[in-house]
């Protein structure tokens, strides 16, 4: 992918902040930044959750704003509840990649987290999710997915529908994205609740 190209700083952020990582067993939160700590990604990594000083070896933040770094992309692994402050202080930190991860009903994308999903997009903010199975850039080292794995560096990105997404990881690729539904376009500026080939 071209340095130039808008979509850079999502596939292949130098710095990623989990929001929601946790150190409670059985956690979505555990379990992805596992999952990203695991694969050595180059990206920094940064946890975000007010319960804990430190996960693992990181010292985590209370909140993303406290965070001093510049911040290329955020992750949501937080109840849904929480979204409407988190997204709020992606927008103060001026954060322009969001990744929105299930493993919650949808009954939980109430009328307000909606709207505040809607208000972040608004000001310029590419979100893709929600409920999206993660993001994978091999090359980069970079897992943040519920896949336990990484597949193969090759030339082609893939984005499976999500039901496909491990049936798939064992090729080659540049970079996935692994969203919801179905397939509809994509501006620079956009919420990607859907399919994608890039």
């Amino acid at each position: 992918m071209d340095f130039n190209h808008y979509l850079h700083s999502l596939f292949n952020p130098r710095s990623v902040a989990i929001i929601g990582a946790s150190a409670r067993s059985g956690s979505f939160g555990t379990l992805i930044w596992k999952i990203a700590k695991s694969a050595s990604p180059r990206a920094r990594l940064f946890p975000v959750n007010p319960k804990y000083k430190t996960i693992g070896r990181e010292t985590s933040y209370a909140a993303l704003t406290d965070i001093k770094e510049d911040v290329d992309l955020a992750v949501l692994v937080c109840p849904p509840s929480v979204y409407p402050k988190a997204l709020e202080n992606c927008l103060k930190k001026g954060v322009k990649n969001i990744l929105l991860c299930g493993g919650f009903p949808k009954s939980d994308l109430t009328e307000p987290v909606l709207e505040a999903i809607n208000k972040t997009t608004a000001a310029g903010v590419r979100i893709v999710g929600p409920q999206s199975l993660g993001l994978m850039t091999p090359s980069e080292g970079l897992n943040l997915s519920y896949l336990p794995s990484l597949p193969p560096a090759g030339e082609v990105g893939l984005s499976p529908r999500g039901c496909h997404a491990p049936l798939l990881i064992t090729s080659p690729m540049r970079s996935a994205v692994f969203p919801t539904s179905s397939t509809r376009a994509l501006n620079k500026s956009s919420r990607w609740p859907t399919t994608w080939i890039c």
